[in-house]
């Protein structure tokens, strides 16, 4: 699905396939200002039964910038800095989540009324830490493929600092979200977009 917003535009793409002897999910998103000020690719290889990363490789501008691959014991790869690639070495203490992918992993998340979720993370630039999910209400949605049963949520990574998600119950899916003076949904038309 396409998401947009006043100044950029992005792109999600799924597919399944085998990784490493496990079924996993690859996930591409790719986020473009229409400026041309900012261009990154984010593919995912996370594991279909719970969506915990097994390979992340990032693009900025169409130059590989980050590879990490996930195990159950560390985190290992690299992430450019400036011109030098920084070596990337974490242990793990138990399962965490990529801190990257936001609206794909609070959709797969067992959301119910009046929920306060914890998720432990992994983001290449600020390290180990936690997802803070606090659902809001329970709604219908319209999107492009008709009216959906949604959660609205707050998310982030601590409870003072949140984004305002929208995500489909059937099937889980990101809908959309809202942080301040920026927002996506899906849907738009791309017919001004070059």
């Amino acid at each position: 699905p396409l998401v947009f917003s006043p100044s950029s535009r992005g792109h999600r793409n799924f597919a399944t396939e085998p990784f490493q002897g496990v079924e996993a999910l690859a996930i591409v998103v790719h986020q473009h200002m229409y400026s041309g000020k900012f261009d990154m690719r984010d593919s995912f290889l996370l594991r279909r039964i719970d969506l915990r990363p097994m390979q992340l490789d990032t693009e900025r501008d169409g130059v590989a910038h980050v590879h990490l691959d996930y195990s159950e014991r560390q985190i290992t790869g690299w992430k450019m800095v400036g011109v030098i690639k920084k070596p990337i070495h974490v242990d793990l203490a138990g399962p965490v989540w990529d801190g990257n992918l936001w609206g794909e992993t609070f959709a797969a998340l067992p959301l119910a009324s009046n929920a306060a979720l914890t998720l432990p993370t992994y983001q290449y630039d600020s390290g180990l830490g936690t997802f803070y999910i606090d659902t809001l209400d329970h709604r219908e949605e319209n999107t492009p493929a008709g009216k959906v049963q949604a959660w609205r949520i707050k998310a982030g990574l601590s409870r003072t600092e949140q984004v305002e998600y929208v995500v489909a119950t059937q099937p889980g899916l990101e809908i959309g979200y809202s942080a301040g003076p920026s927002s996506q949904q899906m849907g738009g038309d791309c017919a001004g977009v070059k």
